[in-house]
């Protein structure tokens, strides 16, 4: 199941990042043309490119696809490089918990509130928000499910 939701969040910003570039692509257009900006283009460009990041966190990390270093856990006996992998996972998990929690909060204030994005345009908030609260939690239940596989490892890699 939290692979669909990954796989949607991924699908969603990817549709994302064709609408950025069509809305860039029409700015310029028209700043070609017109010789001044769409107003709004700035500021909802803003809100999109939140959405994009935190939709994509959850599919990035199940493709395993993150940025990672394993210089030091790869001279690691296989048994000693589990638990460190381990209580990586479970330190990222516990802060990202907490984050997860914190980020829903402030969507749900963002909603009550009516907050917006003060600029040439008013561009309301909330749906960056949301995007944030609920990729962090298909993050978070990722990771979950990776923690889970590190610990049903025999001790191997």
């Amino acid at each position: 199941m939290i692979d669909v939701l990954s796989k949607i969040g991924a699908l969603v910003a990817g549709a994302l990042i064709m609408g950025l570039i069509a809305l860039t692509v029409a700015d310029v257009a028209w700043r070609n043309l017109g010789g001044h900006s769409i107003p709004g283009v700035y500021e909802y460009s803003e809100v999109i490119l939140v959405a994009i990041v935190f939709l994509s966190l959850a599919w990035t990390q199940k493709a395993d696809a993150h940025v990672s270093i394993d210089l030091v856990t790869r001279a690691l006996p296989a048994r000693i490089d589990r638990i460190v992998r381990g209580l990586g996972v479970a330190v990222a998990l516990v802060v990202l918990a907490w984050m997860t929690v914190a980020s829903i909060e402030a969507a749900g204030e963002s909603w009550t509130t009516g907050e917006y994005r003060i600029g040439l345009s008013e561009v309301p908030v909330w749906p960056a928000r949301f995007a944030v609260a609920l990729g962090l939690c298909a993050l978070v239940l990722q990771l979950a499910i990776g923690l889970l596989d590190i610990l049903k490892r025999p001790g191997g890699r």
